[in-house]
């Protein structure tokens, strides 16, 4: 088998692995996303347990009738999201990805002696992290998937709203990058700078980026979707509550998404050396997200324009100093 042939089998392999990973973590996040605020709080919630029978019986009637075509688009933008994502790479991938330069020539011919080869070939994974990594293409990407999945009539207006805002903060977070670190590729080129400490103001301005998102109101939940908005008549109960559970199960996959996204704009330095210290990183990652989503949704926060500009001019300010600092 030509080397080329075999990294791509490699790289292919561990995205698989990485998306099956993803999957048994999305009832456990999605779970605390819904339910959260109330188990802190003390009031009753839906068992844990819930969550993990609706993904297992999606999965079982995905594999046996498919998806339609707008879920199906939906689950597949939410994949290439967690996949292009550095977040997921076992440790902070080379120099290239600041200007997105190629893998190096001969790191295949070295991968049987040197185990950091084998690294950078796993950080570059089947999808090319480097290009894709672009918070504005991943941002609308979870944008489109969450539009693709519907919402109901009651909250349409809502959702409208605060996809829009969202696409604004998504714009100002990919030219801030450009005024802070000319030249950077992606979040993939905008961790190794942060690794290197090459750009003191690089990570405040990706917090606040994160921050601004977050006040949007764009992270989708399981109570925009209303049973009742499905149909009505006792003869469509069983349909209605099929259709509910498996949109509930297909957006647990997009909230985990969406979490590793805010995850590594909010702690975008957050990165470890070793497999076993990125893999606390990437977890503290996925936890920094989900605690900033409680903390909204317990001070009602969740959705307010004014904060989601202020965050965006503070992400303006320190991006000028990081500018002028570098």
């Amino acid at each position: 088998m030509k080397p080329d042939i075999l990294s791509l089998v490699v790289s292919v392999g561990f995205s698989l692995l990485q998306l099956g990973f993803l999957a048994l973590l999305a009832p456990f996040f999605s779970w605390w996303v819904e339910e959260g605020g109330d188990f802190l709080a003390g009031r009753s919630v839906r068992p844990f347990s819930l969550a993990f029978r609706r993904i297992w019986g999606f999965s079982l009637l995905a594999l046996r009738q498919g998806l339609s075509a707008s879920w199906g688009v939906a689950m597949a933008m939410g994949a290439l999201v967690a996949l292009a994502l550095p977040g997921l790479a076992p440790c902070v991938s080379g120099g290239a990805g600041i200007q997105g330069g190629p893998m190096p020539a001969g790191v295949w011919a070295r991968l049987s002696g040197d185990m950091a080869a084998l690294t950078s070939v796993l950080a570059q994974g089947w999808v090319p992290s480097v290009w894709l990594s672009d918070p504005l293409f991943l941002g609308l990407l979870l944008l489109a998937a969450t539009a693709f999945l519907g919402t109901g009539r009651s909250t349409a207006a809502r959702q409208r709203a605060s996809l829009g805002g969202a696409v604004l903060v998504l714009c100002v977070t990919e030219s801030l990058f450009v005024l802070a670190a000319p030249g950077v590729t992606g979040l993939d080129g905008v961790r190794y700078l942060l690794h290197e400490g090459a750009n003191p103001g690089l990570s405040g301005t990706s917090a606040c980026c994160g921050l601004a998102l977050a006040f949007t109101g764009a992270f989708p939940r399981l109570n925009a979707f209303h049973k009742g908005d499905e149909g009505s008549g006792e003869e469509e109960l069983g349909i209605i509550r099929q259709i509910f559970d498996e949109r509930a199960s297909l957006l647990s996959f997009l909230q985990i998404g969406w979490l590793l996204y805010l995850g590594d704009l909010l702690l975008p330095g957050l990165s470890g050396e070793t497999p076993g210290m990125a893999l606390l990183a990437f977890l503290g990652r996925l936890g920094g997200a989900l605690g900033l989503l409680l903390v909204l949704e317990a001070t009602r926060t969740e959705r307010n324009a004014r904060l989601a500009a202020l965050m965006a001019g503070l992400a303006f300010l320190l991006a000028l100093s990081g500018r002028f600092a570098a």
